[in-house]
């Protein structure tokens, strides 16, 4: 599934997702924990409010628990002068 940050602390290494499907957590929020992301060995990983996830989600008895969640890469337009775009 795919989502949204909501919130992300770097010192405290967790935030909230907002699930494209609010029906998958009941209308409300995933927990997002660094421990839970996908990332190289050693990598710190960080997010930024707005940035698009996509992730799995458990439940731990607290509420939907995002894992196995990895950035989802954002591709940017650039127009150039042979597609006729000034």
């Amino acid at each position: 599934m795919t989502g949204t940050v909501k919130w992300w602390s770097p010192s405290k290494g967790y935030g909230f997702i907002i699930p494209d499907d609010l029906s998958e957590t009941h209308g409300g929020d995933a927990i997002l924990h660094h421990s839970n992301c996908i990332k190289e060995m050693h990598e710190r990983i960080d997010f930024t409010e707005g940035e698009r996830v996509s992730f799995e989600l458990t439940d731990i008895g607290r509420g939907p628990v995002a894992i196995n969640v990895e950035k989802i890469e954002q591709r940017v337009f650039e127009p150039s002068p042979a597609n006729g775009v000034s």
